[in-house]
């Protein structure tokens, strides 16, 4: 078939599914152009399909199978080394629904390395900053899985560095270790902020790892009531 224009009025197809090319490594076709909300869909289920989206979301549209993730795949180097190989997933369902999910082949199997949720919450297994991180106000750093310590600045109230367990009835402790990250008894300190207002500071001298309260301060509704308690004295 030859001509300037080639006009098809239903379909222009191969002889068989997969049995011709549009064009050769040698005599590319020029552009392609593609009409508001049709697409070039891949597969042969078409299971990935790329289109402009003219009547929704006025946006170029990656779309999947009905109850399928949506999963991109980056190669560079050809894919010749597995650190080169990159997949990123648009979850439906399950405990990531609504995720994106980044997974590297480093380890000759994906790994998933972040995680970004529809709230812009991001899980990661490390966090490395080249510059400062900046935290507005109110917005806090939550440490563990059960959401056990926060901290941020509050500017609403206090306006001071806030370190708090938010859950109720729950005490709230920090260790500071020095020596290799406490590796000998003695080396740790333990700062115990209790449920109801007790501060107590101890040592691991005894014992590493365990501490023993060495100053004890109790606050009462009258300041003049409150006592400090110095193990020894």
């Amino acid at each position: 078939v030859q001509g300037t224009t080639i006009t098809a009025t239903t379909a222009f197809v191969p002889d068989a599914s997969g049995g011709a090319d549009i064009g050769t490594t040698s005599l590319e076709f020029g552009d392609v152009y593609i009409a508001d909300d049709k697409y070039i869909q891949f597969g042969s289920d078409q299971n990935i399909l790329v289109g402009y989206d003219e009547d929704g979301d006025d946006s170029l549209e990656y779309r999947a199978l009905a109850s399928t993730n949506l999963i991109s795949t980056y190669k560079a180097n050809a894919g010749s080394t597995n650190a080169a190989i990159w997949k990123q997933t648009f979850v439906y369902t399950g405990d990531d629904t609504g995720k994106i999910v980044w997974a590297c082949k480093s380890t000759g199997s994906f790994v998933e390395v972040l995680k970004i949720n529809a709230s812009g919450g991001i899980e990661c297994d490390s966090l490395q900053a080249s510059s400062h991180i900046y935290l507005k106000d109110q917005k806090m750093i939550e440490f563990g899985t059960s959401g056990d310590v926060d901290i941020f600045y509050d500017e609403t109230t206090s306006d001071s560095l806030v370190i708090q367990a938010p859950n109720d009835g729950v005490d709230l402790g920090i260790i500071f270790k020095a020596d290799q990250a406490g590796s000998d008894a003695g080396d740790e300190w333990k700062f115990n902020f209790a449920d109801g207002g007790v501060f107590t500071v101890g040592n691991d001298i005894n014992s590493a790892g365990t501490y023993v309260d060495m100053l004890t301060l109790t606050p009462q509704t009258n300041a003049a009531a409150a006592t400090m308690e110095w193990s020894g004295h």
